[in-house]
């Protein structure tokens, strides 16, 4: 773990984990208002989270928002309990305050780690796939981890904020001897999850579908996702092309967000613009190889601008399609990954050797 040459930048690699809960809740095409009794049910791995984040996850009605939920502690877990080399069972995660709720480490005064100072990560989950991405960071996490802006900007001489006061608050807020903060977003969209997803198989369809996120997207991003012809993708009718972008932008918008801290909620969403965002092609399921990522070639001409002027801080985008309805938008600041093994994305299997490390009986620490 080292500095980038050419900036402040912390290298390490960056760690990605997923988990496939289908296999025990599958995905009903039918929301049931009487669903079904409880009695017997299995979820894998509970009895070693804190009782209240059990209870929480026990409170969720659906079967698979159970299993999602689950899955999602125990991905957190795993990232905290390896990386940062600390028992299971030593494991606590905080949150940031509301609104946002973002979940973090805080290290323990006694814990000390050669060559890093704190962990980064972000989980999502969809239709059930849950993944998570994290890295190891040079600073030790704040308690309230709302990046604004004009402060993300400013480090990087590209300021977007017209309001000099901002700019010049944030500017003083800023240690230039202090390395930037490594910040991760990630979001998984589901391109069809019935009955949830609708019908959008014609152009009227699509336009009103869009015209349902008009408080999240600019009128270009409308623009785009309604009329600009999708290159690509085959196989697919242009109104699936056109569907499949959409989620794509929502991804985006979202891994976005989460990367700065914020939430949905945010009031400056529609002034947030993606601009010529690619569309990874489907994965066929049946391949050995479920995960497909657009190349750096494939993605050099999408651009991020706020208020029309283009964001230009250290960022990494990449876009990712697993098996034939999911795609997976990942935000990075402040990292540049050195990651090596020839596996992107390690699968967590909830019944697999990962109990082994959930019940104190992995050899994870001795090595």
């Amino acid at each position: 773990m080292a500095y980038s040459d050419s900036s402040d930048t912390f290298c390490t690699p960056i760690i990605r984990y997923y988990a496939d809960i289908r296999p025990y809740a599958p995905i009903s095409a039918t929301i049931h208002l009487n669903p079904p009794k409880r009695e017997g049910e299995q979820l894998p791995l509970i009895h070693t989270l804190p009782i209240e984040l059990q209870e929480s996850i026990r409170r969720y009605v659906r079967k698979p928002d159970r299993f999602m939920a689950l899955a999602s502690a125990v991905l957190k877990y795993t990232f905290i309990h390896k990386t940062a080399r600390i028992p299971w069972s030593e494991v606590k995660i905080s949150r940031t305050p509301k609104p946002h709720s973002r979940p973090y480490w805080n290290p323990p005064e006694h814990w000390c780690q050669r060559g890093f100072e704190g962990l980064e990560f972000n989980v999502s989950h969809q239709a059930g796939l849950v993944v998570l991405v994290g890295a190891r960071t040079a600073n030790r996490p704040r308690d309230a981890r709302v990046d604004d802006l004009a402060q993300i900007n400013v480090r990087t001489s590209a300021v977007i904020n017209p309001d000099p006061t901002a700019v010049a608050e944030a500017e003083s807020e800023i240690d230039e001897d202090e390395p930037e903060d490594v910040r991760i977003g990630v979001d998984v969209a589901c391109t069809w999850e019935p009955p949830r997803t609708p019908d959008l198989c014609t152009q009227e369809k699509l336009e009103e579908w869009v015209d349902v996120f008009a408080e999240m997207f600019s009128k270009e991003e409308q623009h785009d996702m309604i009329h600009t012809p999708v290159s690509g993708l085959h196989g697919m009718t242009v109104s699936d092309q056109k569907a499949r972008r959409f989620y794509v932008y929502w991804a985006l918008k979202e891994a976005y967000i989460k990367m700065v801290g914020e939430g949905l909620l945010a009031p400056w969403l529609r002034e947030l613009e993606f601009k010529d965002v690619p569309v990874p092609p489907r994965v066929e399921v049946n391949k050995p190889e479920a995960w497909k990522l657009l190349t750096d070639e494939q993605t050099a001409k999408l651009g991020v601008a706020f208020r029309g002027r283009k964001i230009a801080h250290t960022m990494h985008t990449t876009i990712e399609a697993f098996e034939d309805t999911f795609v997976v938008a990942t935000m990075t600041r402040g990292v540049v990954d050195q990651s090596q093994s020839e596996t992107r994305w390690e699968k967590i299997d909830l019944s697999g050797d990962i109990e082994l490390c959930a019940t104190g009986r992995c050899h994870c620490l001795d090595q």
